[in-house]
């Protein structure tokens, strides 16, 4: 990774003392730097802490009074500052030590009170405590039993994993949600995102044709309606590595070719139907999975990384009439109104699909937010916070503890 920010993503890692925090990062920082990350770490010791040695030349000099002392060598350097008095360290301080040049993001062993992004490290077998819910800012839980974890919309990710824990810190860096104490906090809004969409649940299939018709719609329409057939098949690993990184890929039927998709989540699980992506597509020959088809370079490691050498199998399908319109709304805002009736199939188990979707491609989301209101006051529809990814996991039998 390039052009690293002047103040870099912190992430911290904290955890009940013998969990396993440092051997987890021992290989967690590998793992990122295959992925190109260049990796930053602090870590809070213990009073009593030097990391000169009794005998050394730089040892006596501190000794004799030096206060600050650099030692270096060709193949690294080290600085070490005398305090003229004990106090606790401060983060931001410890901050402003590091080269956020050459660094993409770095990593906090400890420090579980600052108001920074937090991945818990938990042991099942221990017995304590989750710290999520009492302590903030926690963005995920790294457990050694992710299966036995009930950890509520909160990702639990495999401890085990650490080539599966990168990958979802790499999608958090891209999404640019992991921030630093020195900046102002990043808000979703100014976050970068490829896809905001609010997805509504018709709740009367019979007034589908109805809503799909709607004169709020087509009287904001900028051209006809178009309607396609789709086919698209949810690819993923047996033990479903693309999916426990928060990945959801698809091969998609759309009328007269085909697609792939994979979507990231960026910004944790929906509130109000909204759903906020990073999305890479791109054209592809036929319905055969293949990973290193999209051009992101970054993306393609990070997928080869989580697929290794299992084989991509289809979990489920789904088949659907679309009708999309082109919307054009006040203040200048663009967006597509899509609405989708069809059925999720998982081998001899269907979920009925009535529903429709509204994604921002242009402007502010508030424009998009009043149609919504419009819409919910005169036809039966609900937001939903459901992917149709979620839905083909459940019904396949394949949801995982924490959706």
């Amino acid at each position: 990774m390039a052009d690293a920010p002047a103040h870099t993503p912190v992430l911290s890692f904290i955890a009940y003392s013998g969990t396993g925090k440092t051997t987890l990062l021992a290989r967690l920082i590998p793992a990122l730097t295959d992925l190109g990350i260049q990796v930053g770490l602090i870590k809070h010791a213990h009073h009593g802490f030097d990391p000169d040695v009794p005998g050394k030349d730089s040892y006596r000099l501190r000794q004799a009074g030096a206060v600050q002392t650099i030692v270096a060598s060709p193949q690294r350097r080290a600085l070490i500052t005398e305090l003229a008095e004990e106090r606790k360290p401060e983060l931001g301080e410890l901050l402003e030590e590091l080269d956020s040049s050459r660094l993409d993001l770095v990593l906090v062993e400890g420090f579980r009170g600052e108001a920074i992004p937090k991945i818990e490290v938990y042991r099942h077998d221990l017995g304590q405590p989750l710290h999520h819910g009492k302590i903030p800012n926690i963005i995920a839980v790294a457990s050694d039993a992710p299966q036995a974890m009930d950890a509520g919309d909160m990702p639990v990710l495999d401890l085990n994993r650490p080539d599966a824990i990168a990958a979802f810190i790499a999608q958090h860096l891209r999404s640019e949600t992991l921030v630093n104490p020195l900046e102002s906090t990043i808000t979703p809004e100014e976050s970068l995102l490829d896809e905001q969409e609010f997805k509504l649940r018709v709740t009367r299939p019979e007034t589908f044709d109805e809503i799909a018709e709607a004169p709020e719609i087509t009287e904001l329409a900028a051209g006809p309606a178009r309607t396609l057939e789709m086919t698209a098949d949810y690819i993923d690993t047996e033990d479903l590595r693309l999916e426990k990184a928060g990945y959801a890929y698809r091969i998609r039927w759309e009328g007269d070719h085909w697609m792939a998709t994979v979507k990231a989540d960026a910004t944790g699980s929906p509130t109000e139907g909204l759903h906020r992506h990073r999305e890479w597509e791109t054209l592809v020959p036929g319905p055969a999975p293949d990973l290193a088809v999209f051009d992101d370079p970054e993306l393609r490691s990070t997928l080869a990384c989580l697929q290794g050498d299992r084989p991509l199998i289809t979990l489920f399908r789904v088949t659907m009439e679309r009708r999309i319109r082109h919307l054009e709304l006040p203040g200048g805002a663009q967006a597509e109104w899509a609405a989708d009736r069809g059925r999720i199939l998982a081998d001899d188990r269907a979920d009925p699909v009535w529903e429709v979707e509204l994604e921002l491609k242009d402007g502010e989301l508030r424009p998009l937010r009043d149609l919504i209101g419009r819409l919910q006051e005169r036809y039966p529809l609900v937001p939903d916070n459901r992917t149709k990814f979620a839905r083909g996991l459940k019904l396949a039998g394949l949801e995982p503890p924490r959706a």
